[in-house]
């Protein structure tokens, strides 16, 4: 504008002030450009400003759907979004509104697309920019296509490891078409057929090269999470056989038609197809799960391990296995003695440590129960398909490790170092009890006490039942002990008090059991010929649980000793304490006479093994225990 205006405050009468400003409304009005300067040099909004600003707002509260660009329609709104029935594609309208579209049209035939027309809002729109030979740029790469960037990903190369199965029927897949088999397998979850010879998508009947056919199996989930973890293509070969001892699995000493055998011609068979059908081989692991018929057979743990270790060492060479992955053994206790299932859950545990090429793969098979319905009730050894299916996926996160870390060790190996194991068969706690008599009562240590003895959880206070201390157990079903060990502290020994436990039944009513621990002490005393009773050293606390223990009646030249706590089964050593002889007899469990001749005054008795009332024990004295427990409906 040629008129200069002053620089007089607001409001100015200045007529170049006034001309400015009429100039300033024309561009108000007009002016295409979204902001003007006044006379004194603020930025305001214009009229195509205030527009602007206010399609803006109007668009934050989201799209407006319409149908469409064939049936026709009016666009009031910024935010209001046209489909074109054609693609399925939405576009607003990047230019003046209100905008008119007739019937019958397109995006180009009614405006165009592009800046200050008709612009796509969809996913079409992004695949398009994406598919485009520079859409990479849309993701954080360079200009280049998106397949060149994810090429270069490790999980996006085109790859396939070789998983060779090998071991018993769990191994081949015995799920006897219980439900829950995948019903979603991922394309690059391939297997080899050792039949037709012919690479396919994994299914549920994969048979192996032993001869056998699975009935359901964990190749299936395995593959899912393998391929879910890594990107790389799984091919399985089969060459797994139930009821085989692993003696039966090893590479003979000379080429036959053994198992190894077999696994070894469909082995070389898979590598060639996966070369014939382009599809690259990178690493090969071999995957163990056997064990069942080495514990029915009673193998040592020591040939067992020299036998797995031979065989780890064959099929390296063999194959050029990357790492041996070993299924630990399953919790199929029913089917043999529980410790020879453990003989060689141990073996195997062994090998996997003392070996850089060796890994436990999955331990989930080792906990599963006919109860938690991971194992199947008709023979207590193979999984249901459920059961597969977890310890698949356990072990597929273990293999996916190895191509990740080049881990020597799986993650659930872990588990296996600083803590202790127990039995896979049932759920198994570790239950401490601290129990102590105070005050003349009893009770256990809590977590408040001060002295640093508490008790843990899984046991419900204590009762005093007939002289012994009952300890409630929590859990349900009738408890089984798969060990205990009972400490006196050393007040109780001191006494020469020890404490026994038995189980007991609490509550059957409402499934509540426990351990019943009951006081025994190797009496020591004296008792003169008119039943007066003495100790050792004086000490009244010990006079008084003797006195507690034992009443004596004096009659003539005979004293009566009675056990006050219950029956014992073995007799006193009483000797004669100075001058004279005393004769004892043992007249029932709970009673013996002295007999005093000679002039004799005091006997010396020794009585082993006497129940203790639960009232006569001093105080200071306490007991712990520790005790693994399960339940045996497990």
């Amino acid at each position: 504008m040629a008129t200069q205006p002053t620089n007089l405050p607001v409001p100015s009468e200045s007529p170049r002030d006034l001309k400015f400003n009429a100039g300033k409304i024309d561009e108000f009005v007009t002016s295409l450009v979204n902001t003007y300067v006044d006379r004194l040099g603020n930025e305001h909004y214009t009229i195509e400003g205030l527009r602007w600003l206010a399609q803006q707002a109007i668009a934050q509260y989201g799209w407006i759907l319409i149908d469409s660009f064939q049936t026709g329609a009016d666009i009031t709104l910024p935010n209001q979004a046209l489909r074109d029935e054609d693609t399925g594609e939405y576009y607003r309208w990047d230019g003046a509104l209100p905008k008119h579209v007739d019937a019958g049209s397109t995006p180009a035939s009614a405006g165009g697309v592009g800046v200050g027309a008709w612009l796509g809002i969809g996913d079409a729109s992004l695949r398009a920019m994406l598919a485009a030979s520079t859409g990479a740029g849309l993701i954080g790469f360079g200009s280049e296509t998106v397949e060149s960037a994810l090429s270069t990903l490790p999980a996006g190369k085109k790859v396939y490891d070789l998983i060779i199965v090998y071991g018993q029927s769990n191994a081949v897949g015995w799920a006897q078409d219980t439900p829950g088999f995948p019903t979603v397998i991922h394309d690059k979850a391939k297997y080899f057929n050792p039949v037709t010879g012919v690479i396919g998508k994994i299914i549920k009947a994969i048979p192996s090269s032993s001869g056998q056919t699975s009935t359901g199996h964990g190749w299936a989930s395995f593959a899912n999470e393998y391929i879910r973890l890594t990107g790389r293509g799984v091919v399985v070969v089969n060459g797994a056989y139930g009821g085989t001892a692993i003696a039966d699995l090893a590479k003979p000493a000379t080429p036959g038609t053994t198992l190894y055998d077999k696994l070894t011609a469909a082995v070389n068979s898979a590598k060639t197809q996966m070369t014939a059908n382009n599809l690259p081989i990178g690493n090969t692991y071999a995957i163990w799960n056997q064990g069942e018929q080495d514990a029915v057979v009673n193998t040592s743990a020591s040939v067992y391990r020299a036998a797995l270790n031979k065989l780890i060492d064959d099929m390296s060479t063999d194959f050029s296995i990357k790492r041996f992955i070993i299924q630990t053994l399953s919790s199929c206790y029913l089917y043999t003695s529980e410790y020879k299932v453990a003989r060689i859950q141990q073996a195997q545990r062994d090998v996997a440590a003392a070996r850089s090429d060796t890994l436990i793969g999955s331990n989930a098979q080792t906990r599963f129960t006919v109860n938690n319905g991971l194992l199947q009730s008709t023979d207590n050894v193979h999984y249901t398909q459920r059961g597969y299916n977890i310890a698949g996926k356990q072990l597929a996160g273990s293999v996916a490790s190895i191509n990740f870390d080049d881990l020597a060790a799986a993650e659930i190996e872990l588990d296996l170092w600083g803590g202790m194991l127990s039995s896979g068969k049932r759920r198994t706690k570790l239950t401490h009890v601290r129990v102590k008599k105070s005050g003349g009562s009893w009770g256990v240590y809590s977590e408040n006490d001060s002295t640093g003895s508490y008790t843990q959880q899984g046991v419900d206070g204590a009762n005093l039942v007939s002289d012994k201390v009952q300890i409630p157990f929590l859990g349900a079903g009738s408890p089984f002990y798969s060990g205990e060990v009972v400490t006196p502290n050393r007040a109780m020994q001191q006494f020469n008090l020890s404490v026994i436990g038995a189980p007991v039944t609490i509550d059957s009513a409402n499934g509540v059991y426990g351990r019943e621990y009951q006081v025994f002490a190797n009496l020591n005393f004296t008792v003169n010929s008119s039943g007066g009773m003495s100790v050792s050293g004086g000490s009244a606390d010990q006079l008084a649980m003797v006195q507690g223990c034992v009443g004596a009646v004096q009659s003539g030249s005979t004293v009566t000793l009675t056990l006050k706590g219950g029956a014992c089964y073995q007799y006193p050593v009483a000797t004669a304490f100075g001058a004279g002889s005393i004769f004892a007899n043992g007249t029932s469990t709970t009673t013996v006479t002295i007999n005093f001749a000679g002039g004799a005054t005091g006997a010396l008795v020794n009585w082993p093994n006497v129940p203790v009332p639960l009232s006569a024990v001093p105080n200071g004295c306490e007991f712990s225990c520790v005790a693994f427990i399960g339940s045996s409906t497990d």
